[in-house]
């Protein structure tokens, strides 16, 4: 029998040969690929990311609005800290209510990026809005009607001032305004404003003034009421009384005619009512020589005896 000795060194180097190949079978055993961080942001897709080929996107990676769930928690979106605020926009007008938000990455169905809507339940008020004279603040500017200098001018009404109370104004200061203010009217037909019984509604009557505003006076006026005016019969021979069949109406006493209608001749200036008072004080007579007794002259306008 032979035996050989081998030399120490040969022996060692063996041993160590074969531990280092059963170490190396066993670390390649336990590092799986899920194991390895391939976007060198600290974690492995078995530590939980989610895509480990993009080192923004892990789980202690902030959410953000990017339509990527970005901290890998199963939502997209979700919390993300640059989200904005949308506001309800109830009346379609493209104007929001601040009482009514919501923090969102997109603009949600019925909600806009702006709070700017005073009244967000009247698509008419909102900040593109005219101001008009309603009592609202429409433009949403915080100044009502005639406070708001972006007040439509057309919106605007003249009045005047009516001193007298009796519903016209006068010609004079007048003022634009949305409501008319106290003291004031939207017309300027009145003639004399200082009394309440002359304006275009008065009735024309004879006392030398324009009662109705239209630019007549007493009887000249088309429109006098006729029973103020009085009828005066012409008075020819002067003796004081008239000639029943011709007559005048108007306001004031004609030249050359009288009240009344009692001339039974008035072409003579001796026959009328009571010329012959011997015979009768009111009989209409004709008394030519002056005895107080006279002669009946037809039946006019006096009866016969």
């Amino acid at each position: 029998m032979y035996r050989y000795l081998l030399p120490a060194g040969v022996l060692f180097t063996a041993c160590s040969q074969n531990f280092q190949k059963e170490t190396e079978t066993t670390d390649t055993q336990s590092i799986g690929a899920n194991d390895i961080d391939d976007d060198g942001d600290g974690l492995s897709e078995n530590d939980g990311d989610c895509d480990d080929t993009d080192a923004t996107i892990n789980p202690n990676a902030t959410e953000v609005c990017d339509g990527i769930d970005n901290d890998c928690n199963g939502e997209i979106d979700d919390d993300a800290t640059d989200m904005s605020n949308y506001y309800a926009d109830q009346d379609g007008d493209g104007f929001g209510s601040s009482s009514d938000q919501l923090s969102a990455c997109e603009v949600p169905s019925g909600y806009v990026e702006n709070a700017d809507d005073c009244d967000d339940e009247e698509d008419s008020v909102n900040p593109d809005a005219d101001e008009v004279c309603d009592g609202v603040d429409n433009d949403c500017n915080g100044e009502i009607d005639t406070d708001d200098e972006d007040l439509l001018a057309e919106e605007l009404s003249t009045f005047y001032p009516d001193v007298d109370g009796d519903g016209f104004g006068a010609d004079e200061n007048p003022v634009s305004a949305c409501e008319a203010p106290a003291n004031h009217v939207d017309n300027n037909l009145d003639c004399d404003d200082a009394t309440t019984s002359i304006n275009p509604d008065a009735n024309e009557i004879c006392d030398g003034l324009d009662n109705n505003c239209n630019g007549y006076i007493d009887s000249e006026d088309p429109d006098v009421d006729e029973t103020v005016l009085g009828t005066w019969f012409i008075d020819v021979d002067e003796d004081g009384y008239g000639n029943p069949d011709e007559f005048e109406v108007s306001c004031d006493q004609p030249q050359g005619f009288v009240a009344n209608a009692d001339d039974c001749d008035d072409e003579n200036s001796l026959a009328y009512p009571g010329a012959a008072p011997n015979d009768s004080t009111t009989e209409c007579m004709f008394d030519s020589d002056g005895d107080g007794f006279g002669t009946i002259l037809g039946s006019g306008c006096c009866y016969t005896l």
